[in-house]
């Protein structure tokens, strides 16, 4: 329990430093992308929770996690480009992607991402619509700001065995 409170505040922390810049500076930083990464490798050898039976197998799960969520986000990023001509997806949240995939089963990984996606989608309609005008959708959104938090809560679910079957 301390070790999940120790390392969920870890994770807490590198989101909203995370959520903060992009808000602020429209970027992702690359440091507490990193911090999340390696914090995600070290929760996974210190949670006693966890079925791995070796080392070497606890790398490969992690390796893919991360792998998946980050390909899925790359893909969605190229596929926006190639159809719309401009970014979509900052390259930064696709490492921000696959930083939290680290620490949630891959299913978890996309019920954040979809969560995320709608929480800032309805912001951004709300917005326009408070503001007066029709939705367009072409203003840049810090999509950090969305999915951080989202993957933080996934997390938070998984840990309190809410996403069980």
């Amino acid at each position: 329990m301390l070790i999940s409170l120790v390392f969920g505040l870890v994770f807490l922390w590198c989101v909203i430093v995370i959520a903060r810049d992009d808000w602020a500076f429209g970027i992702v930083p690359d440091y507490p992308l990193l911090a999340l990464g390696a914090a995600g490798v070290a929760f996974a050898f210190c949670d006693p929770g966890a079925s791995y039976a070796s080392a070497s197998e606890t790398f490969q799960q992690l390796a893919a996690r991360a792998a998946i969520l980050g390909f899925f986000g790359f893909s969605v990023a190229a596929l926006f480009k190639l159809v719309r001509g401009r970014n979509g997806l900052g390259l930064g949240d696709v490492k921000l992607m696959a930083a939290a995939g680290v620490w949630s089963p891959t299913l978890s990984g996309f019920y954040a991402i979809t969560s995320a996606s709608v929480a800032a989608l309805l912001l951004a309609l709300g917005a326009q619509a408070w503001r007066g005008q029709s939705p367009a959708l072409t203003e840049a959104l810090p999509f950090a700001l969305f999915l951080g938090p989202a993957f933080f809560a996934f997390w938070v679910f998984e840990r309190m065995n809410l996403l069980s079957p």
